[in-house]
């Protein structure tokens, strides 16, 4: 089990928060950003209430962020370069995270086999690290990665944020 910390809402795991004193204060910095980016998108999406928002290494350094649809968590890498890409990627799994929550998207099993389901028409899942370039088409990603893009530059209009 991953020991978490919380802080005003936002959890990040043990390991990212105290791997060094750099890290440790870079975290830090993370994790107020991401509060500021979570109690943003509050208002403008419709997220579970049990919504966890954990920042913390994740498995494939070409993995910004994940979010489990049953556990209703958004894991999101502080290592990220650039606080706009940072933003973006917390903005990209919250909307997946919309998406869940209003039935927009589900996983399912059938037949044995893990299927989507995409506005309730069933679709293949795709691995992202056999097939990337089907992956980053699927309609919820194309519709995470536009709309992240506009919550990004709305948020980003409120507060300044420099790369």
């Amino acid at each position: 089990m991953v020991q978490l910390i919380e802080r005003d809402g936002v959890y990040t795991t043990w390991q990212a928060y105290s791997d060094d004193k750099d890290r440790r204060d870079f975290t830090r910095v993370r994790t107020k950003i991401a509060k500021m980016v979570l109690d943003f998108l509050k208002t403008k999406l419709d997220l579970p209430k049990d919504l966890k928002v954990i920042i913390g290494y994740t498995r494939a350094k070409s993995n910004n962020g994940i979010y489990f649809g049953d556990s209703k968590q958004a894991w999101i890498d502080p290592r990220i370069i650039g606080d706009r890409k940072f933003i973006d990627t917390i903005c990209h799994e919250l909307v997946h995270a919309e998406q869940y929550n209003t039935g927009m998207l589900k996983q399912e099993r059938v037949n044995g086999k893990w299927v989507a389901r995409w506005n309730d028409q069933q679709m293949k899942r795709v691995d992202p690290t056999t097939n990337y370039q089907k992956y980053f088409n699927l309609p919820w990603e194309v519709d995470a990665r536009t709309r992240a893009a506009v919550l990004t530059r709305e948020f980003n209009e409120q507060n300044v944020f420099k790369d």
